[in-house]
């Protein structure tokens, strides 16, 4: 499938779905991604979560785990 053919299936499927059509940005522009920190204790302060695969937990062995940092 052409390019121009995808571009034509991504809008009938958005339309379909009744997602709002967004034009391109213009060249040159300078997007910015911001994504908000995860904060499991809704203490203000970003949190981590690490997966600890393999982990016994109680008498499961190699369960897995995952440890969370407070922030």
């Amino acid at each position: 499938m052409r390019r121009v053919g995808l571009v034509v299936v991504v809008v009938a499927v958005a339309c379909a779905v009744g997602l709002p059509a967004v034009a391109p940005p213009a060249a040159g522009a300078v997007l910015q991604v911001t994504t908000p920190a995860p904060d499991f204790n809704a203490d203000g302060f970003a949190d981590l979560a690490v997966g600890a695969p393999g982990e016994d937990v109680g008498a499961a062995t190699d369960a897995g785990a995952v440890k969370v940092l407070y922030g």
